[in-house]
């Protein structure tokens, strides 16, 4: 019921009445407000308290746009000290030391560019449906691709 009341969780339940897949995608940014500026979004606040007690804060743009068209993605800028982000919880990183390596998303490339500035050297724009087709991880046990 909660899920079904947020703009992020709706998408995600339709999605899986739908079978698996990627929702969307996020970049990182410390300039949000210039962000917003160019692209005339407005950016809210969302913030949720880990068991130990520290309220991690963020701010974000452009969800819905994100939402509407799974090509683009929304942009985030966290608050607080980088030890916080969730990914590094007590100071531990993923027990694997898995991190994202790659990002393939079905776009028009200019249309994306457009929309994020510059793309980054780790997204690889493709032909086909609107949307992130594949994830690389890259972990100690090699690179696997998530389709």
């Amino acid at each position: 019921e909660e899920a079904a009341a947020s703009p992020f969780g709706s998408r995600l339940l339709a999605r899986l009445d739908d079978g698996e897949g990627w929702v969307g995608w996020c970049m990182r940014t410390d300039d949000l407000d210039g962000v917003c500026a160019r692209l005339g979004l407005q950016a809210g606040d969302i913030s949720r308290t880990r068991p130990d007690g520290v309220e991690l804060r963020a701010r974000l743009a452009g969800l819905e746009a994100a939402l509407d068209e799974p090509w683009r993605p929304f942009f985030i800028q966290r608050d607080g000290s980088p030890d916080e982000h969730p990914g590094r919880a007590g100071g531990v990183t993923q027990a694997s030391g898995a991190r994202i390596a790659a990002l393939e998303v079905g776009a028009d490339a200019e249309v994306l560019r457009e929309w994020v500035g510059e793309v980054p050297g780790t997204v690889r724009v493709v032909d086909g449906p609107p949307g992130v087709r594949a994830v690389a991880v890259a972990s100690e046990g090699g690179l696997e691709v998530l389709r």
